[in-house]
């Protein structure tokens, strides 16, 4: 079975925008994939930042409450 040329043609072309559509979706998945792996790399950091930011509030909280039990004890003088 012969086919009209230009139907051949274009579904060359199709064929073409397809595997270009194709590679950037691979592209864009192994980006994505990229992300995520450092993202992963990542995470013993940023929990480490959080718990170091929890302990400095902690700290900040304690001793204000200290200094406004000192504050409150030279009132009472």
């Amino acid at each position: 079975m012969e086919g009209n040329p230009s139907t051949i043609e274009l579904a060359e072309r199709k064929v073409a925008e397809l595997q270009a559509t194709l590679s950037e979706i691979q592209r864009m998945l192994h980006t994505a994939q990229e992300a995520q792996e450092a993202a992963r790399r990542m995470m013993p950091l940023l929990m480490m930042v959080g718990g170091g930011l929890a302990a400095a509030g902690a700290v900040w909280y304690l001793l204000r409450r200290r200094a406004g039990d000192q504050h409150q004890d030279i009132r009472r003088l």
